[in-house]
């Protein structure tokens, strides 16, 4: 974590990691991932199965509430300029019209309409949604992305979180599903 590594040079104060815990509970037989999503783990309820993080985001700390289940994906929040990435590859998406959904709870201390931090949504290295402190939210708002263009091909998914040099934007992200 930024702060961290500052404090560990005398220039400022740690504070604690907005993940949280960094264990994972034991991993489940992934095999087919079942309920028709073409993600492993999508409500990451087995911990980082099938995710590849950046950080410790992927978490059940009780500081903040998941969607559902008791594990979510906590990105961002450090006030601080900051980069972090949660992705999953070779994922077959369905043929026909598929569809990303997730839920997304926004929180931050920016103020006004203007983007100064942003998750962004790739597949296969192509943004293909953007959301920022513009999008705060009480609560988890579920986000649709088509994917149609990627209907019947393997792709990566990622989420690229991205913060400016001050105040905080917290992105929680909980059950994602491609289908």
């Amino acid at each position: 974590m930024v702060s961290n590594a500052w404090a560990a040079v005398s220039l400022g104060t740690a504070l604690p990691d907005p993940g949280g815990s960094a264990s994972s509970p034991s991993p489940s037989p992934t095999g087919t991932p079942g309920g028709g999503n073409a993600l492993v783990n999508g409500g990451f309820e087995q911990g980082t199965t099938g995710w590849t993080q950046s950080a410790n985001d992927i978490t059940n700390s009780n500081q903040q509430t998941p969607h559902g289940g008791s594990w979510y994906a906590w990105m961002m929040g450090y006030g601080s300029a900051a980069t972090e990435t949660l992705s999953q590859s070779n994922i077959a998406v369905p043929a026909g019209t598929p569809k990303l959904t997730f839920w997304l709870k926004v929180t931050t201390q920016e103020t006004g309409t203007t983007p100064y931090d942003t998750l962004k949504v790739n597949v296969n290295g192509t943004t293909v949604a953007t959301y920022s402190n513009a999008n705060a939210s009480a609560g988890y708002v579920q986000k649709t992305v088509n994917l149609s263009a990627y209907a019947g091909q393997t792709v990566s998914l990622q989420f690229a979180g991205q913060e400016d040099a001050s105040l905080a934007t917290t992105f929680l992200v909980d059950d994602v599903k491609i289908g």
